[in-house]
C-alpha cells in the first residue's frame, strides 16, 4: 500500500513560487483545510496534499505533529519531498527530518542547505541569474557520487551539492551541459560561476568548470586554482566541452588565454581502417589540434605543421609525440622546427613521420626510407639541410625528395640513395643524361675526393671540382 502511495501525484516537475527558506512556519494556520488532519492517517493526508502546490504542502506539514508529517513524507517521492522541505523554516524542517530514516534524512538535510545557499546567491547575484522561477529540484547523484539540487532562475540554473558547493550554468553553456546529460553525464555538477575569458585570436568568451568523472592532474589544477576535471567554453567560435587527457593538457597550457585559444570542435574519435576501431582522439583549437592515444599520450600539432598533417593524414603519418621542437640550423642558414610522429597499430608503436617547418620552405614531411636515411645523416644540421618538398613520383616505382643541399632517390625494393653537395650540383641539372643514382657517394683513396655512380655514368669531385662522365654507349653522349 505504501508503494502505491509513493507512486501517487506527489512527484514530477513543480513550478511554484520562488523558494525562500523560512517562509513557512509551524505555527501558521492556513484555515479549514488543515482542520482534523492530525486525525487522518498518513495515506489520507498524502492524497490531499497531492492536489496542493509545494508551498501549500509545506504550510500544511508544518502545522502537523512532526511524527505525522514524517509519516507523510515517507510516502512521498524524493523529488517532491525535497521541494516541500526546502520551503519550510529550518526549525520545522529539522523536527521532521530527525524522524526519518538516515538515507532520506541525509538528502533532506542537504536540501535545506542547498535552498539556503542557492537563494542567498540568487539574491546577491540577481543581475546575473535573475529571479528564481521554480522550486528546489533534486538532481540526484553524479558519476562522482555528488548528490545535489538546483533552482531554475530567469537567466541561469543554479546548482549545489555537498561535494562541489555552488555552481551555475547559463545560455549556451547551459544548453550544451543539458545536451551532454547534465549532472548525470560526464561533466557532472558545475563548480563556481562562469569565468570571463580572453583569447589573443578571437577576443572574448566565457568558461564554466565542472567536477567531471575524474580530476585533472596537479599541473592543470594549479593553473586554474581549483580541483576539477572538465569545462565548457563558449565564444564566437562555438560552444564546446573539454575534458580527459586533452582537456588537462589544454588547461595546463593556459586554456583559452594560452597559445591554444578557444576550442573549435568537440573531442572526436580517430578511427583506423576499420571504422569500428578507435585508435585515439583529437580536438581542434584556434592554436592547433591536440591528439591523444593511450600509447602516445597528448601531442600538439600547431598550425604551421597542420598544413601537411590533419585528421585525414594522421593514419599514414602517425600521431604526434608531444610538441614541436627547435631544429638545428642548416648549413645554408635556414632555421625552423620539427615534430615527431609515431604510428599506432594495435598495441604496437611504429616509426611514423618527421615533419619539418621553416619560414622559407613551409612544412614538409618525411616518411619511410626517406625518414630513415635523413635521420642517419644528421637531419637539418647534415648535408641535406631542410626539406624543400615532400617526395614526388618520377617514374614507375621511382621517387625523389628534394632538400636544400641535395636529394634522396628511392627505387622500390632498393635502399634509398642520397645525392648531396657538389655531386648534386652536377647531377641535378643532368638527371636525364646520368639517370638514377646506383650507389651512395664513395671516397676515392684516402679522400677527400669522391665519386658517385649513376645508371649512365659517374660524377667525380677532385680537388673541389665536380665533373660528369657519361658512358660511351649512352645515347645522350653520342
Amino acid at each position: 500500500m505504501a508503494q502505491e502511495h509513493a507512486d501517487n501525484d506527489m512527484s514530477g516537475t513543480f513550478n511554484g513560487p520562488a523558494v525562500q527558506v523560512g517562509q513557512v512556519h509551524g505555527d501558521v494556520n492556513i484555515g479549514a483545510q488543515t482542520i482534523g488532519l492530525d486525525y487522518l492517517n498518513a495515506g489520507a493526508i498524502h492524497a490531499r496534499l497531492a492536489k496542493m502546490s509545494v508551498h501549500d504542502c509545506a504550510t500544511t506539514l508544518a502545522v502537523l505533529k512532526p511524527e505525522k508529517a514524517a509519516d507523510v513524507l515517507r510516502l512521498t517521492r524524493t523529488a517532491r519531498s525535497v521541494a516541500v522541505i526546502a520551503s519550510m523554516d529550518p526549525e520545522s524542517a529539522k523536527a521532521i527530518i530527525v524522524l526519518l530514516d538516515e538515507d532520506r534524512a541525509a538528502v533532506l538535510r542537504a536540501a535545506v542547505a542547498a535552498a539556503r545557499t542557492i537563494t542567498t546567491f540568487a539574491a546577491q547575484r540577481n543581475a546575473m541569474v535573475g529571479d528564481a522561477s521554480g522550486d528546489l529540484v533534486y538532481q540526484g547523484r553524479s558519476e562522482r557520487g555528488a548528490v545535489g539540487f538546483s533552482i531554475a532562475c530567469e537567466r541561469a540554473t543554479v546548482y549545489w551539492s555537498e561535494r562541489t558547493g555552488l555552481g551555475m550554468v547559463k545560455t549556451a553553456i547551459k544548453d550544451l551541459h543539458t545536451t551532454l546529460n547534465g549532472v548525470r553525464g560526464r561533466l557532472g555538477y558545475p563548480i563556481g560561476i562562469e569565468r570571463f575569458e580572453i583569447s589573443s585570436s578571437s577576443g572574448f568568451g566565457r568558461s564554466q568548470y565542472f567536477e567531471c568523472t575524474e580530476d585533472y592532474g596537479a599541473e592543470a589544477i594549479k593553473a586554474i586554482g581549483m580541483p576539477y576535471g572538465g569545462a565548457i567554453y563558449t565564444s564566437s567560435k562555438g560552444t564546446f566541452a573539454t575534458w580527459g587527457a586533452i582537456g588537462e593538457h589544454y588547461e595546463a597550457s593556459g586554456g583559452a588565454g594560452g597559445p591554444l585559444g578557444f576550442p573549435l570542435s568537440k573531442e572526436t574519435a580517430l578511427r583506423g581502417k576499420d571504422e569500428n576501431e578507435v585508435q585515439g582522439l583529437y580536438q581542434e583549437f584556434e592554436g592547433g589540434t591536440l591528439y591523444w592515444s593511450e600509447l602516445t599520450a597528448v601531442g600538439w600539432v600547431r598550425p604551421n605543421i597542420q598544413s601537411v598533417y590533419d585528421k585525414e593524414t594522421w593514419f599514414r603519418y602517425g600521431l604526434p609525440l608531444g610538441d614541436q621542437e627547435i631544429a638545428a640550423p642548416s648549413q645554408q642558414g635556414t632555421t625552423g622546427v620539427f615534430q615527431r610522429f609515431q604510428r599506432v597499430e594495435g598495441t604496437k608503436v611504429l616509426p611514423g613521420a618527421l615533419i619539418f617547418s621553416s619560414e622559407k620552405y613551409g612544412a614538409q614531411s618525411l616518411i619511410g626510407p626517406f625518414r630513415t636515411l635523413y635521420l642517419s645523416s644528421g637531419t637539418t644540421a647534415g648535408p641535406y639541410g631542410f626539406p624543400t618538398d615532400s617526395f614526388k613520383k618520377y617514374g614507375d616505382g621511382y621517387f625523389i625528395q628534394s632538400f636544400e643541399g641535395g636529394m634522396i632517390a628511392l627505387t622500390l625494393g632498393k635502399p634509398p640513395i642520397g645525392v648531396v653537395g657538389k655531386v648534386y650540383e652536377v647531377w641535378h641539372p643532368n638527371r636525364t643524361a646520368l639517370g638514377r643514382p646506383c650507389a651512395p657517394e664513395r671516397v676515392i683513396g684516402d679522400g677527400p675526393d669522391v665519386v658517385q655512380f649513376f645508371d649512365n655514368g659517374i660524377v667525380t669531385v677532385t680537388s673541389g671540382v665536380a665533373e660528369m662522365w657519361l658512358e660511351p654507349q649512352s645515347p645522350t653522349a653520342l
